[in-house]
């Protein structure tokens, strides 16, 4: 399991909730299941925690290629089969990458917008020329997740869907 909590500015208020939730994820592992927590700004790598142990600093990278490869080389060397992303669409660019990866299932995405206006659910994705059809298929979208009890309980919805 990867889980990609967005920590950028974009993000505001919301970095806390999902950085929170993210690493009470990091603590589910269990032996034969990784769990990797990176916290990330736009798709770039802040912070690595593997299987609940404490944050580290993740290598900076200036070039999405970079970043890129650093992600592909996580997701063969632990075998990760779903991503977490608690994330607007500024690192949208990354998750395309990740459901095109041949070990990648599923992409849960979490997106806190209109969390204060609605509660979790899951939705289409959006329309955007970023994803093709067969990208989307590996998409569970969900908006209002801007808190630990928004992403709960989107996260309870989406597990149902795979």
């Amino acid at each position: 399991l990867l889980v990609l909590p967005d920590v950028s500015g974009s993000m505001g208020r919301f970095t806390y909730s999902v950085t929170k939730a993210a690493m009470a994820l990091g603590k589910t592992g269990r032996h034969g299941w990784d769990v990797i927590v990176v916290s990330h700004s736009n798709g770039f790598p802040c912070e690595i925690s593997i299987n609940g142990k404490p944050a580290e600093r993740a290598p900076g990278f200036s070039e999405e290629n970079e970043a890129l490869e650093w992600y592909k080389g996580l997701i063969k060397k632990y075998n990760l089969k779903l991503v977490i992303a608690c994330a607007d669409w500024d690192g949208a660019w990354l998750y395309k990458y990740l459901v095109n990866l041949e070990n990648v299932v599923k992409l849960i995405w979490l997106d806190p917008y209109c969390c204060s206006r609605t509660e979790p659910k899951l939705v289409a994705l959006p329309e955007s020329e970023l994803f093709n059809k067969s990208e989307k298929q590996k998409i569970i979208y969900s908006i209002a997740c801007g808190s630990v009890e928004q992403v709960t309980s989107a996260l309870q919805q989406a597990i149902k869907r795979i």
